[in-house]
């Protein structure tokens, strides 16, 4: 029965394997990751912009680049979709295996993954921050394995922290997870099966340690928790997914947080107090920085099945609803499968054949598709210093490096300085042609149509309109890329990755 609740895992994930949204920072990631692996090395300095030119870089999610990079070598634009569709098939299954630990009721186990898959699949990205949630789910796997009595997973959890310490940030997410079950094991909290034994406690103690050790398993050393309680003082107020979550996305959250907090009041599940403790941690953190959500989404799901499972049997228990016991049946289990085929296979299919297959999807609108084609075909003999938006930077880079330099891109704090990023934002909003450009100056600018810059540029006599669609805007100073007639194309439909 469990391969049933599994199978409709599957089948809710299926329609969510064939497109996805690029991320920003997609291009940058994929681009140091072909760098590394046609390299050699890591690069330790900038050589993609010309406002910080050879400046120190900290490369800290190095593995999750290369695999972008091997991935889009070997099989392009789908070898990256089989990534991402592996991650999130190995999360969707993965919590399908940790929610049917908790609750026996298969049938609800379905219904839980009918609400939260849809929001894996919203988080799960090509991105480095799939690797978080991904190892997130791993490290609960292995604890409930160990509750189980099977103490040979110990030896999975500093190996994760290894791997996850070189793929993205979050891995201190995952060092806070890893000692608050270690510590609910030690000391028997989450009410496993039998106390673990002085030869079991000290196993758990040494893997304690060995997973403290094996953060410092990454090219930077300990100076790896310097920079990251760096990076997260910042304030971030203009990168979107740091912000406050607001206006509808705040109803699922309240939706998933009052049905969690009630179901576990209800049910006095207090049984494993690391997810309960997680689900308002990743309820607090969401709230303040939306990139978070999903964290809250995870335990959430594991809360609510605990909870579940405890209000399901009193039901049972009291026979005021005989018919509840049919919802337990095998024939549930099927019929809620069946019902995720029905929904999930049609929207597969028409996703496949409107797209050819796995895609990953580039907006027009939101990118400078059009305008950079342009730039690719009108270039000088030396490399061009392009001034632009700060989340087209390394849409810029992989088009147009070596033949121009980006005054900034997605690395906020790895490579710019925060205040230097923060300004030119600012330079954005207000139409502050002269903070934008930057002191270095710049020979091009690529800015948003009908934006205050191009207000701004289009008003100064040193900058020349050189294109404009429905999207970007391109101007020149005079004699740099030549006399060419403005144009203005409508934006295209959907392109494809890159």
């Amino acid at each position: 029965m469990r391969a049933l609740a599994s199978l409709t895992a599957a089948l809710l994930t299926l329609p969510h394997l064939i497109t996805v949204k690029a991320d920003p920072d997609l291009w940058g990631h994929t681009l140091f990751g072909i760098a590394h692996i046609q390299s050699g090395r890591l690069a330790d300095s900038d050589p993609y912009s010309y406002t910080f030119q050879g400046a120190e870089w900290t490369n800290h999610e190095w593995l999750c680049e290369w695999l972008f990079g091997a991935a889009y070598l070997v099989g392009g634009e789908t070898g990256m979709m089989v990534l991402r569709g592996a991650l999130l098939l190995f999360i969707s299954l993965g919590v399908t295996r940790l929610l049917t630990e908790r609750l026996s009721n298969l049938a609800l186990v379905g219904l839980i993954n009918v609400l939260i898959i849809p929001f894996f699949a919203i988080y799960i990205n090509v991105r480095p921050h799939s690797f978080t949630y991904t190892l997130m789910v791993a490290l609960l796997l292995c604890f409930d394995a160990i509750r189980r009595g099977r103490y040979g997973w110990l030896a999975m959890i500093p190996l994760i922290m290894a791997a996850w310490v070189n793929l993205h940030g979050g891995f201190i997410v995952g060092l806070g997870l890893a000692g608050a079950g270690l510590g609910a094991l030690l000391f028997n909290l989450e009410n496993a099966p039998a106390p673990p034994t002085p030869r079991a406690r000290t196993a758990i103690i040494v893997t304690g340690l060995t997973t403290l050790a094996a953060v410092l398993l990454n090219p930077y050393g300990i100076e790896i928790l310097t920079y990251l309680s760096m990076a997260l003082s910042l304030e971030r107020g203009g990168v979107t997914e740091w912000q406050s979550l607001s206006g509808a996305t705040l109803v699922p959250y309240a939706v998933f947080f009052v049905v969690t907090f009630l179901l576990a009041i209800g049910a006095r599940a207090w049984k494993r107090p690391t997810q309960l403790l997680f689900f308002f941690i990743g309820a607090w953190a969401g709230l303040n920085h939306g990139r978070f959500f999903i964290i809250m989404i995870l335990f959430s799901a594991l809360v609510m099945a605990s909870s579940l499972e405890v209000l399901w049997a009193r039901l049972l228990a009291s026979d005021r609803l005989p018919t509840l016991s049919r919802l337990e049946t095998p024939r549930a289990v099927v019929a809620v499968a069946v019902l995720a085929g029905l929904l999930s296979l049609p929207i597969a299919a028409t996703s496949a054949s409107t797209h050819g297959g796995p895609s990953i999807l580039v907006s027009p609108a939101k990118y400078p598709v059009a305008a950079v084609s342009w730039l690719k075909e009108h270039r000088d003999t030396l490399p061009l210093r392009l001034a632009l938006p700060f989340g087209w930077g390394e849409y810029a880079m992989w088009h147009l490096y070596p033949n121009y330099l980006v005054s900034m891109d997605g690395r906020y704090e790895t490579v710019y300085t925060p205040s230097f990023i923060e300004a030119l934002q600012a330079a954005e909003q207000t139409g502050d042609l002269e903070t934008f450009i930057t002191e270095q100056g710049a020979d091009v600018l690529l800015v948003l149509t009908d934006s205050p810059l191009q207000a701004a540029a289009a008003a100064h006599p040193d900058w020349t309109l050189r294109y404009i669609d429905d999207t970007a805007a391109i101007f020149a100073r005079s004699p740099i890329i030549g006399a060419h007639d403005v144009r203005t194309d409508q934006p295209r439909p959907w392109s494809h990755f890159p």
